[in-house]
């Protein structure tokens, strides 16, 4: 886990892979959060966006990451999915827009509230997930 201080973990914690020039789409991805009115922190992590996305959900109380890696793949996950299945997770490349709503779709998940849609976004969640 990142070292935050508490008001630090009360947001939405994005990752991005260290040494890497993802500074535009870090920018969007926090501008989509804030678009919902909340906030958001930036850290930095080894891996690919998955690894990125993890370790940002664990470092945040609310328990929701994105991670950025340098080839330019965003991940959304909540600290309730299994390891390896995002709750969505898109490349970039074709489509640099696409981070802001990832971000937008970071807080709804928080809320509670449905989706931005997108095309090429993939969301997936387990039985149960919604049950607490």
């Amino acid at each position: 886990m990142a070292d935050l201080n508490q008001q630090e973990t009360l947001s939405i914690i994005i990752c991005r892979e260290l040494g890497d020039n993802t500074g535009v789409t870090v920018e969007q991805v926090r501008q989509g959060v804030e678009e919902e009115q909340m906030p958001s922190c930036v850290i930095s992590g080894i891996g690919n966006s998955m690894n990125l996305a993890r370790l940002a959900a664990e470092s945040s109380s609310l328990g929701i990451g994105v991670g950025i890696d340098k080839d330019g793949m965003i991940t959304l996950t909540h600290h309730r999915m299994p390891f390896n299945q995002p709750v969505m997770q898109v490349s970039t490349r074709n489509d640099p827009g696409v981070a802001r709503i990832i971000g937008t779709n970071a807080a709804r998940l928080f809320k509670g509230r449905p989706f931005m849609d997108w095309p090429h976004i993939k969301t997936s969640f387990p039985e149960g997930f919604w049950e607490y």
